[in-house]
């Protein structure tokens, strides 16, 4: 077992793509935990880099800037699964046990809402506190060990957002509440997390997350995050 790295996050803390080369197992002191990342290949990083590359030409611009700041930290959630399961990663290529990646979208089950499957983030809120996610009532959704999630930020494209207030939970614990304050949005309203590694949901982790709405009607938080799976959890005629 390699010697963990431990990161300087003045001097280590990057951004942009990571670059196509071989990377080696590794594990990372992070200070309050460590993450254990598998190796990745030339050939495995050519599809990562191509999977974020798609994404962030089909998405806000406001939005794509984000994910190519924690392109890293997508990464590193991607090495941790494939060590967990260890299958290769092949992205847009995988098929079977491989593994591949995939933007949010609200119909995938780590996104519940007391339960239930969504169709839209688009909801008929009330003001006070509820779960953006969560399974039956307020139950924590559990990965099994072939998943990972990570929520880099938050979106809310819609006219006077009526979230102001959010806090993610991982098993009995809860991380400190991030204020959404979507004012000060330019263009697009795109809130950063305060940092992406408190916000990974590695393989066998349970968690939820806590919204506070300030008033009732029309809101569209929504998740910047990426779901890693074997392809065989995606692959699914649309009907």
């Amino acid at each position: 077992m390699p010697e963990p790295i431990s990161l300087d996050w003045e001097k280590e803390f990057k951004t942009g793509l990571p670059p196509i080369r071989d990377f080696p197992e590794e594990t990372v002191e992070l200070g309050f935990g460590r993450l254990e990342l598998a190796p990745m290949d030339k050939g495995e990083m050519y599809a990562f880099r191509l999977s974020l590359r798609h994404i962030m030409k089909t998405v806000n611009p406001a939005i794509a800037k984000l994910i190519e700041f924690y392109a890293w930290w997508v990464l590193r959630l991607v090495r941790v699964v494939k060590k967990k399961v260890g299958q290769p990663f092949r992205g847009p290529f995988a098929r079977g046990e491989e593994l591949t990646l995939i933007y949010q979208t609200p119909e995938l089950g780590v996104f519940k809402q007391a339960g239930s499957t969504r169709t839209t983030w688009l909801a008929d809120v009330t003001a006070g506190v509820d779960w953006l996610i969560s399974d039956t009532g307020d139950k924590v959704i559990t990965l099994s060990e072939d998943e990972g999630l990570i929520i880099l930020g938050w979106a809310n494209p819609i006219d006077h957002p009526k979230s102001y207030l959010i806090q993610l939970y991982k098993g009995a614990d809860f991380y400190i509440r991030q204020p959404l304050n979507w004012e000060i949005c330019d263009e697009f309203p795109v809130i950063p997390v305060k940092h992406p590694q408190a916000w990974m949901v590695a393989p066998k982790e349970g968690y939820r997350v806590k919204i506070k709405y300030y008033a009732d009607g029309k809101d569209w938080t929504q998740p910047v995050a990426f779901y890693v799976t074997k392809a065989k959890n995606l692959i699914a005629e649309i009907t």
